[in-house]
């Protein structure tokens, strides 16, 4: 009897053991992720207070060569999509100043939606991506 208590504390170790290894490891990843969302989003910071000065000022959004013209030097990896372009309609742009302000992360566009004040990871939609939507 010793012996069938002593496996059972043996497999109740081990699978103690894997189920922690598993929670760790969905962790560490979660974190990694969280980390470049938090980094896109500090990047994003500027260009979307850009936006909304220039919403301010002059009571409509950028053009494109305004929004680049001012944008950082890494502006090719920076994007501003309004009511008119797919994705933000699809997203839920539907006023003439509401606009998503993207950031490319090698992979997939992390976006700033205006109308909601939410960022949204676009890393799952590559179809929209390769598409240019």
């Amino acid at each position: 009897m010793s012996l069938v208590r002593t496996l059972a504390k043996v497999c109740a170790i081990i699978v103690g053991l894997f189920v922690v290894l598993i929670a760790v490891t969905m962790i560490v990843e979660e974190t990694g992720m969280d980390r470049i969302s938090r980094e896109s989003e500090r990047k994003l910071q500027p260009v979307i207070r850009f936006v909304d000065g220039f919403i301010k000022d002059t009571g409509r959004l950028p053009s494109q060569e305004e929004f680049h013209s001012a944008a950082d030097p890494m502006a090719w990896m920076v994007v501003l999509r309004t009511k008119d372009h797919p994705y933000a309609a699809r997203k839920g742009a539907k006023t003439e100043l509401d606009y998503m302000a993207g950031i490319w992360r090698a992979d997939w566009y992390h976006y700033y939606k205006s109308w909601d004040h939410k960022f949204i990871n676009a890393a799952d939609e590559t179809v929209d991506m390769m598409n240019g939507n």
